[in-house]
């Protein structure tokens, strides 16, 4: 549900204008939810938290990709999109 909701709420929005502040929420969201489900002992708390966890990470990955892509040199955009592909697709 939390992945979803993510990729819903990237779809919705007209544009992001800060993607790196942006991208830093996204991480620091990311971040609490993964602690939080190490953490937590109740099961429902367990899912709010991989709620949290799937929102953030399917939001971080199309405004990365987008920023990445609109920051870079077009010459060697190839290497650097096969390099992020590589990093956080391929874990």
């Amino acid at each position: 549900i939390g992945a979803i909701l993510g990729a819903v709420s990237v779809i919705f929005k007209k544009s992001l204008k800060n993607k790196p502040f942006h991208l830093f929420l996204a991480t620091l969201i990311l971040g609490t939810g993964l602690a939080g489900i190490s953490l937590v002992k109740s099961f429902y708390l367990l899912l709010f938290f991989c709620l949290l966890t799937g929102f953030s990470f399917t939001n971080f990955i199309p405004v990365a990709n987008s920023f990445i892509q609109e920051e870079c040199d077009p010459g060697i955009r190839g290497r650097i999109m096969s390099f992020f592909s590589m990093s956080f697709l391929g874990i």
